[in-house]
């Protein structure tokens, strides 16, 4: 979601929370783009990403060509849309089940255990990360959603040279990940532990954390993803 989209949706949101007054207008813009994601969401499961047009997309938002075209561009921009505010969502219900974990690892490696989880679980969600992983805008806002999540559950970064650090080691960590679904997405599957024990190296590289760690941290994330179930299904396409 663009960062002007994204600002709109997260101030209606707030006042929501708060209970205050909200604009007409980003409301309207607010209740667009939702709409437009939920449609997008539901055509990309039964007819998947490449095979959906723009046109069925507004038709089936109750929308004009012109109102989408406002808001999202590209098919490009609705994918990633569609796949922030996913991430997004399962990322902000996930603190349930972290509450209390701040260690670097479990904080790093949940976005990436999360997406790999998913794509090993639903062949639908599978495909969705794939072709957002094939493509950098989408890429580029799910590392931007990952690194707001870092940042929060850090209680903010030491300096900017730490943050850029992060990012960069976001973008080398999501480019490995990627490669891992696309396995699973064209049917050469690892098998979840085995996959996010080599996710993990990756990071445990990274972030100067002793390697020997991996395997109690696959059991730890594998643990608090199988009794996630209403994170996960954030990720359900069905």
């Amino acid at each position: 979601m663009g960062k002007k989209i994204k600002s709109i949706v997260t101030k209606v949101r707030e006042e929501k929370r708060k209970g205050g007054l909200i604009g007409l207008n980003e409301q309207r813009r607010y209740e667009t783009t939702e709409k437009i994601i939920n449609a997008s969401k539901d055509l990309f499961t039964v007819r998947g990403y490449e095979k959906t047009t723009t046109r069925e997309i507004a038709e089936a938002a109750g929308i004009l060509n012109g109102s989408l075209f406002h808001l999202f561009p590209t098919k490009e921009d609705i994918l990633k849309g569609v796949m922030v505010s996913i991430y997004g969502d399962a990322l902000e219900e996930a603190e349930r089940y972290l509450r209390g974990r701040k260690d670097i690892i479990i904080t790093v490696g949940y976005p990436a255990a999360l997406e790999l989880y998913a794509a090993y679980k639903d062949p639908r969600a599978s495909e969705l990360l794939f072709e957002a992983h094939s493509s950098w805008k989408v890429m580029n806002g799910l590392v931007d959603r990952s690194m707001e999540w870092t940042e929060s559950r850090l209680n903010g970064f030491g300096s900017d040279e730490e943050k850029e650090s992060y990012r960069l080691n976001y973008i080398l960590i999501w480019g490995c990940l990627g490669a891992l679904i696309s396995e699973c997405h064209h049917g050469q599957p690892r098998g979840f532990d085995i996959a996010l024990r080599s996710i993990l190296k990756v990071i445990c590289s990274l972030n100067e954390i002793p390697i020997e760690d991996a395997d109690t941290v696959v059991s730890k994330l594998g643990e608090i993803l199988r009794d996630g179930k209403t994170v996960i299904s954030k990720f359900d396409f069905k």
